[in-house]
């Protein structure tokens, strides 16, 4: 039992520098020698079960910084420790684009999400354009394929050549957006 005790008694330290830590970090937004084209902001999050509140939404970010082909220059990390919602998140989310948007205010913005109602107006205040990652991609399309064709061999070769065709061929991502 005392072990028990110890172990939740120290996540709540743990917890506890870390907020202390992240609330006052400091550091440069990097200043790239090369013209940054595009800042892709992408958002994900899942439910976490924790000790004392239940279930929490848990979530990460990323900005990075893409050069005109596409070559990755830098990346920003954000994340939030589990929360009722999601707003501590997104207010860091908000101060770390401000930061980027001082330094590259001409470049493309572009958000990348998983599809989540809830992240889409986010994006929208903060991009031009926002985008559905990959992963939840195929699995739409999997669920397409699934609901669409009966022979299970037919059905796998034709999820195969969709996320194909969205990953790897010339205006694939367009075709699927029906652009």
């Amino acid at each position: 039992m005392r072990l028990l005790i110890f172990v939740l008694y120290s996540g709540d330290v743990v917890r506890s520098i870390a907020s202390v830590k992240e609330d006052f970090r400091n550091y440069k937004t990097p200043s790239i020698e090369k013209e940054v084209k595009t800042v892709t902001i992408g958002l994900d999050g899942t439910c976490m079960l924790t000790v004392e509140d239940g279930y929490r939404q848990v979530m990460v970010g990323t900005i990075g910084l893409y050069d005109d082909e596409g070559t990755r220059l830098h990346t920003i990390y954000a994340a939030a420790r589990p929360e009722y919602g999601k707003q501590t998140f997104l207010n860091r989310m908000k101060n770390e684009i401000s930061r980027v948007w001082r330094i590259y205010p001409d470049s493309e913005y572009v958000g990348v999400a998983d599809g989540a109602g809830d992240n889409r107006p986010f994006l929208e205040k903060h991009t031009s354009a926002q985008i559905t990652d990959f992963y939840h991609a195929s699995e739409y399309i999997g669920n397409t394929g699934n609901a669409a064709i009966r022979n299970k061999n037919e059905r796998i070769e034709w999820i195969r050549e969709k996320c194909h065709e969205l990953k790897n061929e010339e205006g694939g991502q367009r075709r699927f957006a029906g652009k």
